[in-house]
């Protein structure tokens, strides 16, 4: 099932709906369980470590149990919009990338990253330098025609507190479950979806360097290792869905790889890759 963007903007956020209940457990159903996600054919169950219990059916939205206290509903947040928004995405024919995504010149460019490598402040950063910001961790692919789309979320973003006083960005409520972070807003928003081009992978280095990936086999190394939750495809028998969106990765999207030292913050970074950012030609773009 593939649906065209912009179509799927919509689709995903009323998907998203969520219904506060109880969620019963999975009996007589033919289920499989990957990265503590139990699915169906077109539902899964998921329980936080702070008991926080999901259920989603595709077409009908989703339903969440939330126990009583801060650190649950902390929980209820966080895992809301990664884990299930990544499992909801795909069973509803999207790709998810464990990256953030900005759009330069209409269309997206996308950083990806171990945890804690930065795409979240440096998409942070470039949004309050004139680039709209279209997601925060995970970003939704889809297709539009022959072209492969970034959908914009409607999340907050999740910043470390000195990152977001470094760069300017609004900081709400501190995220419970994870200590020194905060939700925060960008300085500016994409409202809608952006023809994917390039995919920025994020390398620790002694000094800054931004070098395309060409050969095939380090592409394709660069695409599986961004899929958000990789598991789900296969425990569900979806490789030949799989295998058809890397297909299409390869065919259309430019990896590079920006290297910079990460032992402190710094403006002349975001300054210098903002530069970059603005001459990238626009060859991938069809």
């Amino acid at each position: 099932m593939t649906v065209p963007a912009p179509d799927v903007t919509s689709m995903l956020h009323t998907e998203m709906q969520v219904t506060r209940g109880h969620v019963p457990d999975p009996v007589g159903i033919d289920a499989v369980r990957a990265d503590g996600v139990t699915f169906g054919k077109d539902e899964f169950w998921f329980a936080t470590p702070e008991g926080v219990r999901f259920h989603y059916q595709r077409g009908r939205g989703i339903i969440a149990e939330i126990p009583e206290g801060d650190l649950a509903y902390d929980d209820f947040r966080i895992f809301l919009w990664g884990t299930v928004y990544g499992a909801v995405a795909w069973l509803n024919g999207c790709f998810p990338l464990h990256a953030s995504a900005i759009v330069s010149n209409g269309r997206a460019i996308a950083f990806t990253a171990d945890s804690g490598g930065g795409k979240s402040t440096l998409a942070a950063a470039l949004a309050a330098r004139g680039f709209p910001h279209l997601c925060d961790d995970t970003l939704v692919l889809a297709m539009a025609g022959d072209r492969l789309v970034g959908v914009p979320d409607r999340k907050p973003l999740k910043l470390w507190a000195d990152a977001a006083r470094f760069i300017g960005a609004d900081t709400g409520d501190q995220i419970l479950g994870l200590p020194g972070k905060f939700y925060g807003k960008a300085a500016r928003s994409a409202d809608v979806a952006a023809p994917l081009t390039d995919l920025i992978v994020l390398v620790p280095g002694e000094k800054v360097a931004f070098v395309e990936a060409e050969a095939a086999a380090a592409k394709l190394k660069a695409f599986t290792e961004a899929m958000y939750r990789p598991a789900i495809a296969v425990v569900r028998g979806d490789e030949q869905v799989h295998g058809a969106w890397l297909f299409e990765l390869l065919r259309s999207v430019r990896v590079w790889r920006f290297e910079r030292p990460t032992s402190h913050l710094d403006h002349s970074q975001f300054d210098w890759l903002a530069s970059a950012l603005e001459q990238l030609p626009v060859g991938a773009l069809r």
